[in-house]
């Protein structure tokens, strides 16, 4: 049998693995390894390539092994005969005898020729050193195909405890004569094989490698999860081209972000950016009578449940949602430059009013455009960056920007000069879950923008529940060629004649519509403009390595190389803006001269190109209050006041009061007024080189024909309106009911443009 601090012995044999008996060692201990517990690894147990792995005691101490090599020369099951025989060679491997003290040693002392029982325990405090009586090598027993073996014993009487000792590979650790002074227990045996059977003698079953009962903990511990919620944000420097909407939602899924805040969007009122499928939007718009710019908004995925919290407030914006199990309130700020202190004022002071009040139920998270510079990082501190110290101090935030963890420095880069404008303030519990933070200096991310990006990594670990795979559902819609089918098929359901209420009605309509309906397999992403090309692709593609060129040399200290990249710079800029400006003009010069070679279908093409141009649907005007010009939540309420303020609760009594009677329209029509159609600002500053046929004073252009064209209006005759068109140069026939429908489409598209119908002209 083996002593302490040697290897385990085999299913078979009780003489130490690697001496000449097989390939069943190298099986049996690499079955070990892999089944018996190697969880609890302290951190002193772990040197190199070479893991050492705990085997179970019945006492509390903890013996060790190192599994990782067997024996020199024992990686493969068909060695070299010279190996072979350097292994089973005497002269390479010696054996010692080694006599216990200060232990009660094993149950008995065993004879020559005893077995060693399956299960047994092997007491420790064995002496390291190694007895001055050498004996002699035990003789390597046949395979017998039973879990024994013959093992002399000493003739004194005392407990033998085997050392070998060997010309060991350096590659394989330290030399197989260590002894430890912990007892050592084999693993116990599934056959019902008894250490006190075996004292008997009752040992005649065999122990196979189904027998052998690893040793595992008690409970199997799960496998953990690493979760992230990833922050952002960005002073988009305006964003009211479809372009940069589009480039901002491929940086959204190019670094997996959870949630997105932007500033300074430029957009006014109640207009909003094209929003993609995958994600949700909410705005905070200025209105047409205060200063220009601002704007403040926030993205986030379609799978998080985020809401908006109203508030009177333009320049800053709440969202409430969940961050990793943490309820959490983000807010989006917008501070002017200097000039318009108070207006700062007020605004931080809201802002601190509503975190105060959601600060019961909610951890806080305040990130935006301060236009602020405080002491560390810029040198001066000025009056926006007293009030973000002011309101950290009072709402315990930390300022994240100031602490040694923040990647990066600069968040606003441009004309040669670097500072650091925006900031990213959280509450303490939130910061112990922050993983990663800082500024994309490069600007990789900018998306033209002078600011650099933020970002706000949070993260912490979980058990991996099920996987449950989630199809995503595909959205269906009625092509415009079954529309004649589902006429058809409802005239002949006959839920529909049997139908009493106009609930069910409907119903039946609707069950019709479905049975034609079909997945909408259209692509989501957004169609570039007909006049982008290779050559705008390519021009931009410089403007924009020459802005990240000119970043990189803000933060040298090269002031030269640093003009120089924004001379290149604003020279590029200036090169794309004029190449956009000469595509835009060809295509519209191209484009009307098709619309004119249709000859009959002329009209029919104008409009449907008209209807390109605005591809969102149009929102349906809100319904106001006109005393407090706030949105009505409860619209049946509010009709019934109306009604009655104008008819009386008995009906009509002819006493109307005409203060009732306008309390209704004016906020539609300040709506109708205030909106302008996409179309008409997308195409207002186009350059077409083609004079309108009707009045011959203009640029012919999409909105100069419905809008501004004096000689063009519902009450122009249609062979006018032929002409104007240039119907008529063709020399085809004109179809006037083509021209009649197209009046009648300018006459409705002139009710929703700021002119308004020039009724009489």
């Amino acid at each position: 049998m083996t002593g302490p601090g040697q290897r385990p012995l085999c299913r078979r044999h009780s003489l130490p693995s690697g001496d000449p008996i097989g390939n069943d060692c190298k099986q049996f201990f690499r079955k070990l390894k892999r089944s018996w517990d190697t969880r609890q690894k302290g951190p002193e147990e772990k040197t190199g390539k070479r893991h050492r792995y705990h085997w179970p005691r019945e006492s509390g101490r903890v013996d060790t092994y190192c599994l990782r090599r067997w024996r020199t020369g024992e990686r493969r099951s068909s060695s070299s005969a010279p190996d072979a025989a350097r292994r089973a060679s005497p002269a390479s491997t010696t054996w010692h005898h080694q006599t216990p003290t200060g232990a009660d040693g094993p149950p008995e002392n065993r004879a020559l020729g005893q077995s060693v029982p399956c299960g047994a325990t092997i007491p420790g405090d064995a002496i390291k050193r190694r007895d001055t009586t050498s004996c002699p090598a035990p003789a390597v027993p046949a395979l017998t195909g039973q879990h024994t073996a013959s093992i002399p014993n000493p003739t004194d009487g005392s407990t033998a405890y085997w050392t070998r000792t060997g010309s060991n590979d350096s590659r394989h650790g330290p030399a197989l004569h260590e002894a430890t002074t912990s007892p050592m227990t084999f693993p116990p045996c599934r056959a019902g094989h008894e250490q006190e059977s075996f004292r008997s003698g009752e040992y005649g079953r065999h122990c196979g490698p189904e027998d052998i009962r690893p040793c595992r903990s008690k409970c199997h511990r799960r496998r953990a999860k690493w979760q992230c919620f990833r922050l952002g944000f960005l002073n988009m420097h305006g964003a009211r081209r479809e372009q940069k909407w589009g480039e901002l939602y491929n940086a959204l899924r190019d670094e997996e972000f959870s949630l997105y805040a932007v500033a300074e969007t430029h957009l006014r009122d109640l207009e909003e950016p094209p929003i993609q499928p995958d994600w949700h939007w909410t705005g905070q718009n200025r209105s047409g009578q205060s200063r220009k710019g601002g704007g403040v908004g926030v993205l986030w995925r379609h799978d998080l449940h985020w809401q908006r919290l109203d508030g009177e407030c333009r320049d800053h914006l709440w969202v409430t949602g969940n961050v990793l199990g943490v309820n959490t309130a983000v807010c989006v700020v917008y501070l002017s430059v200097q000039g318009l202190h108070e207006g700062n004022v007020k605004l931080i002071g809201c802002v601190r009013e509503d975190a105060r009040r959601l600060q019961a139920d909610n951890e806080l998270i305040a990130i935006g455009d301060f236009n602020g510079h405080l002491s560390e990082p810029d040198g001066h501190l000025d009056a926006n960056g007293k009030l973000l110290l002011q309101l950290a101090e009072d709402l315990h935030f930390v300022i994240m920007n100031l602490e040694p963890r923040w990647e990066g420095q600069f968040t606003w880069c441009a004309r040669g000069s670097a500072t650091n404008i925006d900031y990213a303030l959280i509450s303490l519990r939130l910061q112990a879950m922050l993983q990663r933070c800082g500024v994309d200096e490069e600007g990789k991310y900018s998306l033209g923008s002078d600011h650099n990006r933020l970002r706000l990594d949070f993260g912490h670990s979980c058990h991996k529940g099920k996987l449950i795979s989630r199809r995503r559902k595909i959205k269906r819609y009625l092509p415009h060629h079954s529309i004649e089918a589902v006429v058809e098929d409802f005239e002949a359901c006959a839920e529909m004649h049997e139908a009493t209420t106009y609930d069910e009605y409907m119903l039946a309509l609707r069950r019709v519509v479905e049975r034609h309906m079909v997945p909408d397999r259209r692509s989501t992403r957004a169609l570039k403009s007909s006049w982008w090309d290779s050559d705008v692709e390519q021009a931009w593609k410089r403007r924009r390595e020459a802005n990240r060129e000119h970043r990189r040399m803000v933060r040298s200290s090269d002031t030269e190389a640093c003009a120089a990249t924004w001379q290149r710079y604003l020279e590029l800029k200036h090169e794309v803006q004029a190449l956009v400006q000469a595509k835009i003009a060809e295509y519209n010069k191209k484009l009307f001269q098709s619309l004119r070679e249709e000859g009959k279908n002329a009209a029919q093409k104008f409009w449907q190109y008209v209807q390109t141009l605005d591809r969102r649907q149009q929102n349906s005007p809100q319904l106001r209050d006109a005393d407090t010009n706030q949105p009505v939540a409860h619209v049946r309420q509010h009709l019934t006041q109306y009604i009655s303020g104008l008819f009386g609760s008995m009906g009509n009594d002819g006493d109307r009061d005409a203060s009732a009677a306008a309390a209704l329209h004016p906020a539609l029509g300040e709506r109708q007024e205030e909106a302008e159609p996409r179309w008409a600002q997308a195409y207002d500053g186009e350059l077409v080189s083609v004079v309108c046929r009707a009045c011959g004073g203009a640029d012919e252009t999409i909105a100069h024909i419905v809008t501004e064209c004096p000689q063009l209006s519902p009450s122009s005759s249609n062979t006018d309106l032929a002409a104007a068109l240039g119907f008529v140069d063709t020399g085809d026939v004109v179809d006037y009911a083509a021209v009649r429908r197209s009046k009648i489409r300018l006459e409705q598209w002139r009710k929703i443009t700021l002119q308004g119908l020039r009724e009489g002209s």
